[in-house]
């Protein structure tokens, strides 16, 4: 959603070692039925800007220095100003590599295999708290064992993403009513601090 420009986009996904090439191509086909190679990159959100680009091209860079494999989904702009990126993937991405380190805030998706869920936690907690936590497994048992053992700003269990942005809108509304800002259902109503998320 607008090429992971949101506060809430992933900035990594950990999948099982043994399923990480399968998730790969099942992101590769999806991408690929919503933004057709034939229809080119008018419909595409682009990057906001040359320099966020630069910067998001800068993670790559570093990414593939480290040992990683990047993968861009579809056709990449040779004309920076024009600012497109598809949806790239990065295997093999580490902690070390600037793509694990920062913010994304764009179309980079880092597939972390894990082999254990105990390194997926410990992982977890040896970094900066995440702003959100998506678990996708129907596995109730494993939901709440990083529910119970992981601490982030918020947790969606098998949810489409464009839940949390009307989480962020309710939360965002509740924090102002909440402040005595605003009250009533003036305090649902979006606001500019939505826009520097």
């Amino acid at each position: 959603m607008n090429a992971g420009q949101t506060c809430v986009s992933p900035d990594y996904v950990y999948c099982p070692k043994n399923r990480v090439s399968e998730l790969k191509r099942a992101i590769q086909v999806r991408y690929q039925s919503m933004y057709p190679v034939e229809e080119g990159v008018a419909r595409r959100t682009r990057v906001i800007n040359a320099k966020q680009y630069q910067r998001l091209l800068g993670y790559l860079d570093d990414a593939k220095q480290r040992g990683a494999e990047v993968i861009p989904l579809g056709e990449v702009s040779e004309n920076p100003e024009v600012c497109y990126m598809p949806l790239t993937v990065v295997l093999g991405a580490d902690r070390d590599m600037k793509v694990m380190q920062e913010e994304i805030f764009g179309p980079i998706l880092p597939i972390v295999g894990y082999t254990t869920l105990e390194g997926v936690i410990a992982d977890i907690n040896d970094n900066p708290r995440p702003l959100a936590l998506y678990i996708q497994s129907f596995d109730k048992a494993f939901q709440q064992t990083l529910l119970n053992n992981t601490h982030a700003g918020g947790y969606v269990s098998m949810m489409l993403h464009f839940m949390s942005l009307l989480m962020i809108y309710l939360l965002e509304g509740l924090a102002r009513r909440e402040s005595g800002a605003i009250t009533g259902l003036k305090a649902l109503e979006p606001s500019p601090m939505l826009n520097q998320c």
